[in-house]
């Protein structure tokens, strides 16, 4: 910027931290017209008054350890200075395109299963409909295991490992 501190300057001293919000919203699965996957999420994980306390917490938790700005990722974003203004973040407008949201640990989506009208990947991790395919990640699991899943797919992957070897030779 050219007033200020230009913002990459404070990456040394920047940190980004996330709260887990859990629940269980309905999902939608179907097929775009050009043959792709879509999942549509209608609801909102958790209670709806859990949010902007989830966000206060994880504020107070920055703020008690030095932070000098917390900023949200709202599409207008909240700053956070000091414990008053936290209030702002009961203020701040959640929506389709008003915050963003991501996920970390994906899993799903390309289910193991018997049947291929309702899974992707038969249970030796080969897909249903390309014979050379395995897939062998987190995206096998039906839904979230609600924690890390490295462990989880390092064992996967080593047991898929003498599947995949013997289909190959």
């Amino acid at each position: 910027t050219s007033r200020g501190t230009p913002k990459m300057t404070t990456l040394a001293t920047s940190s980004t931290g996330s709260s887990l919000a859990r629940g269980s919203p309905t999902r939608k699965v179907s097929r775009t017209s050009r043959g792709s996957g879509a999942v549509t999420i209608i609801g909102s994980c958790g209670h709806p008054g859990t949010r902007p306390r989830t966000k206060k917490a994880a504020a107070r938790i920055h703020l008690a350890n030095g932070a000098r700005e917390i900023v949200s990722f709202h599409s207008e974003p909240v700053r956070i200075v000091k414990e008053s203004d936290l209030a702002k973040i009961d203020q701040a407008p959640v929506g389709p395109n008003r915050i963003s949201v991501f996920t970390a640990h994906q899993m799903g989506g390309c289910r193991m299963g018997v049947d291929p009208a309702r899974s992707v990947v038969d249970p030796r991790l080969r897909h249903h409909a390309l014979e050379n395919l395995f897939v062998i990640d987190g995206s096998v699991f039906p839904t979230s295991l609600g924690v890390n899943p490295m462990e989880s797919i390092y064992a996967l992957a080593s047991w898929a490992s003498d599947h995949v070897r013997a289909a190959l030779t």
